[in-house]
């Protein structure tokens, strides 16, 4: 539609900006270019696990193979490969954005991360998280979502801005029927306890979500925490919090769940046997969700957020404020 001319007909939840990055697959059959798309998520998710190594040293010290396992038995991120999703990118992205934080460049890690907005709805809520102390990070992050949003305006003129944000709420609603009760969020989980016929259920999630974000604004804030813990606990809002959150948008924790499990700490047979027990509950919890039962979905977190108490609960000396 792009190449057509018919870019003002798209119809899509993610911004038309990113339809461009799809535009030189279209000169390839359908099925070529979903293993040439598949073939660059594989160099992605490896580019993604080579720049974790490189940040923390605890991931350096896992061996390759078990990085390699970690990525093939996590359900979203095999979702998002087989149903060639674009969570991959917005995972290197947020990786590169980190890695750059991590190095002190922060107007680059802001323009970095302004480059996933074509998914505002995890992302702002992660440069909010991240942004904490690091208030230059807006200096990079503004500007480019400034001109993605020119480009998505040349592409489709206000008025498709319009039928965007309209057809999204449209779609927001078409879930009140019992579907949004498999969305891996709070969204979704107060949809579980409200039932198929919860009217409220859109106003609750929002209350809920910004007295989420809001809390861990203030934690984050109060503790003048490091990137280690600024980067797991911003992962984990982002998606707890986003309007929108299927189960292949999960894969933006994998890189959480390989520091954590990986993170210094006793070494003692016991820590050992709490984390392997960890590891294993939040991988069988996404897997079950993203195989069989959808209402397992979103109740990933509970495993998570204790494991982050855990490791870093104390304290994230390691790791100083970029």
């Amino acid at each position: 539609m792009v190449r057509a001319g018919q870019m003002a007909q798209l119809q899509d939840l993610h911004p038309a900006f990113e339809e461009l990055l799809f535009v030189p697959l279209t000169y390839l059959d359908y099925f070529s270019a979903f293993k040439v798309w598949t073939f660059l998520n594989i160099v992605m998710v490896t580019l993604s696990l080579g720049l974790l190594r490189r940040m923390f040293s605890e991931v350096g010290r896992l061996s390759p193979l078990f990085l390699i396992v970690s990525v093939a038995a996590f359900a979203p991120a095999v979702r998002a490969l087989l149903e060639g999703q674009d969570s991959i990118l917005l995972l290197l992205l947020v990786t590169l954005s980190v890695f750059l934080l991590t190095r002190g460049r922060v107007v680059m890690a802001g323009a970095m991360l302004g480059l996933g907005m074509f998914k505002f709805h995890l992302v702002l809520p992660l440069a909010l998280v991240l942004a904490v102390r690091r208030a230059r990070l807006w200096l990079g992050f503004f500007p480019v979502t400034v001109v993605l949003a020119a480009i998505w305006t040349m592409m489709v003129g206000r008025e498709g801005i319009a039928d965007y944000v309209h057809s999204v709420v449209q779609g927001e609603n078409l879930l009140a029927g019992g579907r949004r009760t498999g969305m891996a969020n709070l969204h979704g989980l107060i949809a579980q306890f409200a039932g198929k016929n919860g009217g409220n259920v859109n106003v609750a999630a929002i209350v809920c979500g910004a007295s989420v974000l809001g809390v861990v604004l203030w934690t984050v804030w109060k503790r003048q925490a490091g990137t280690r813990f600024v980067f797991a606990v911003a992962s984990v809002t982002c998606i707890l919090v986003g309007y929108h959150a299927m189960i292949h948008d999960l894969t933006l924790l994998l890189p959480v769940v390989l520091m954590l499990f990986a993170a210094d700490g006793p070494a003692t047979r016991s820590e050992m046997r709490v984390d392997t027990a960890l590891l294993i509950v939040v991988y069988t919890t996404v897997f079950i969700g993203s195989w069989f039962w959808q209402w397992v979905n979103p109740w990933w977190w509970i495993p998570i957020a204790i494991w982050i108490s855990r490791k870093y609960g104390r304290g994230d000396a390691a790791a100083p404020v970029a």
